[in-house]
């Protein structure tokens, strides 16, 4: 316990030497910058696109890598609540014969969720289990993946149901399950402008959103009335069928709301796409890890390893004669633009506090935080990783939610694993674990927090003040899907003929978020600012199941080929060759009208186009536009 003796910071070097000082001196940062910002940055997703520079002894590549723990970590929040937040990453051994899965959970002692964790193990093995006796054989495919989803399903039941609001604590706030909310768009969507619907090209769209949310609601009726788990399966199959509808955003978004409409709530498109999409997920996960299996046969062999810390990680400090001061650690601080800021001065930065209420809330958070404060699930997994020390350190780590203020922060600090996601708040009940091989690391990110107070001081002094509202903590990547693993959904050439190109049937169809494939290859893209690419300056190359190519950077597209296949023997020996160039003004002006043109901006999915005689296709994003040419 804390008693209410203030320690003077002036006796901090006498007490160097005591293992619990940089734990406090952290504390202390933390309830330092939760004063200045509950919120210190604004919400950002990073699709994985980089290779890093060291993929040379890795067996899977760094954007595979970070997929398959993406779509684990999503997995693995198989419960309601934010009591236990997983995360995962992957590590690879070169010399071994599995890939290990890493997991871990929020934990305040040593004993929190171990129960939970068991549970974790025993599910994931059942999915894993389905990899090590598959054979992964041409028309396969399907099987696969239906085995996969059939473990999803039975591992995350509990928390689909959640999703679905069939079961639990929003069902009960709410009181309008799935079924209430697709009841109401398909009256919402009748009552849409039918003029709309032909500007935007959706008439099509909106006949088939009625007839699959139809077919959602039987199989709901069906799950309600036997509480069999065949049933659930089937609702995630049709939910997922449902989220690849063509231009279901806007579509959704089209329907009228207001007090005199269906639909009152201003929010309801964007709260029942969160329900399409995030169930949808459970299927995309099982085709996801099939082709990733299939791609890379280490994955078939993959283990889950609980990432469990030592005791004595989870130790807290005890000082009876401690309590935080304010002053003193603005103290640590030094000068900033030449000046030493007091507890006065630092008081005008934050409205409606004075000095001394300043100087009560930090020591109190202070408190809270060396007591009660949470090691984060990807925190434990960096330490398990520092201590075990593997031959290949892994790359990527992802937690069911967006990495919070202080995990992002200290994940770049240790730099040695990359995050996609963070939503920017600052929780203040968050530690680092006790361990003496971390207190380098923990040094070092005491230096980052005490230096992003600085930089927001430095800006208030400015009068600059950023304030972000709460951010959804809870978001998804949008994850790539290739046409090998292309699932049975509804024939959808007459919407496409529609929204796309007119001049272009496609012989399948997907739609998955900012990707494009074509015989066999598919794109990926995202906004970039810088430029590699020059109409004057093609580059060509060749790619393979066991290589992508570069990234190529133009205006506002960053462009990956790379090639679907097998490692099998045959395969590994099958290769694209590709020339790629940005277009000129005239050069655009100049292409056949038969070319076949991809605008990204526009792609609500991915969509499968056939690969053109030539080989040659171009894609543009605004006022850019590149070829690709094919062999």
């Amino acid at each position: 316990m804390f008693s209410n003796t203030r320690y003077d910071h002036h006796e901090a070097a006498a007490m160097t030497c005591k293992p619990h000082i940089a734990a406090i001196e952290c504390a202390e940062n933390i309830a330092l910058n939760y004063l200045l910002h509950e919120v210190p940055e604004p919400p950002q997703q990073k699709p994985t696109v980089l290779s890093r520079g060291f993929e040379n002894d890795y067996l899977i590549p760094f954007s595979k890598e970070m997929e398959l723990v993406e779509i684990l970590s999503f997995l693995a929040k198989t419960k309601e609540g934010s009591d236990y937040i997983p995360a995962m990453c992957v590590e690879q051994d070169p010399s071994g014969p599995t890939l290990k899965a890493l997991l871990a959970i929020n934990k305040r002692k040593y004993t929190d969720g171990n129960h939970l964790l068991q549970n974790l193990k025993t599910g994931f093995e059942m999915i894993f289990n389905v990899l090590r006796k598959s054979r992964f054989e041409r028309g396969s495919s399907t099987e696969i993946t239906k085995k996969l989803l059939q473990m999803i399903v039975q591992m995350c039941s509990a928390r689909i149901t959640c999703r679905l609001r069939l079961t639990g604590k929003k069902w009960k706030e709410s009181k309008r399950s799935i079924k209430d909310h697709l009841e109401r768009a398909m009256e919402g969507v009748r009552q849409i402008n039918p003029q709309k619907l032909i500007q935007f090209n959706l008439d099509a769209s909106s006949l088939l959103f009625r007839t699959e949310s139809k077919s959602v609601i039987q199989s709901i009726n069906k799950w309600s009335n036997h509480k069999v788990l065949s049933f659930l399966d089937d609702i995630v199959e049709k939910m997922y069928r449902l989220n690849n509808i063509i231009g279901l955003q806007q579509l959704l978004h089209l329907i009228p709301s207001g007090p005199t409409k269906m639909v009152k709530e201003a929010t309801f498109a964007s709260s029942l796409l969160n329900i399409i999409q995030k169930v949808s997920r459970y299927k995309e996960a099982a085709r996801i890890i099939h082709r990733i299996a299939k791609k890379f046969p280490l994955v078939r062999n993959i283990e889950v390893h609980l990432a469990s810390l030592p005791p004595e990680a989870f130790d807290r400090p005890h000082h009876s004669s401690y309590l935080a001061s304010l002053s003193a650690t603005l103290s640590r601080l030094g000068k900033i633009n030449g000046k030493q800021y007091d507890t006065s001065q630092f008081s005008q930065f934050i409205k409606g506090k004075t000095t001394e209420s300043l100087g009560e809330e930090f020591s109190q958070q202070t408190a809270r935080t060396l007591q009660e404060a949470k090691i984060h699930a990807e925190i434990q997994i960096i330490a398990y990783c520092e201590i075990q020390s593997p031959p290949l350190f892994p790359r990527a780590i992802a937690s069911s939610k967006d990495a919070c203020f202080l995990c992002y922060a200290f994940i770049q600090s240790h730099n040695k694993m990359h995050t996609s996601r963070k939503h920017g708040r600052l929780y203040p009940g968050w530690r680092l674990p006790t361990l003496s091989s971390l207190k380098m690391l923990e040094h070092k990110f005491n230096e980052v927090l005490l230096d992003h107070a600085r930089q927001t001081i430095r800006a208030r002094a400015k009068g600059q003040i950023d304030i972000h509202p709460h951010p959804n903590e809870s978001t998804l990547l949008p994850m790539l899907a290739s046409m090998s693993t292309t699932g049975a959904i509804p024939d959808q050439t007459s919407i496409i003929e529609k929204t796309a190109l007119p001049h272009v049937v496609p012989p399948g169809l997907r739609t998955l978020k900012n990707a494009i494939s074509t015989a066999g290859m598919y794109l990926k893209f995202k906004e970039a600012s810088s430029c590699a690419l020059a109409s004057s300056d093609p580059i060509a190359g060749t790619i393979s199941p066991r290589f992508s190519s570069p990234f190529f950077l133009t205006g506002p597209l960053h462009i990956q080929l790379e090639m679907e296949g097998s490692l099998d023997p045959e395969s590994a020996t099958k290769s694209f060759t590709y020339c790629i160039a940005k277009l000129s003004v005239n050069q655009s002006n100049e292409l056949p009208i038969e070319t076949l043109m991809v605008d990204v901006v526009k792609l609500e999915g991915e969509i499968t186009y056939a690969l053109p005689p030539d080989g040659r296709f171009c894609i543009q994003a605004h006022d850019v536009r590149v070829k690709i040419t094919c062999q």
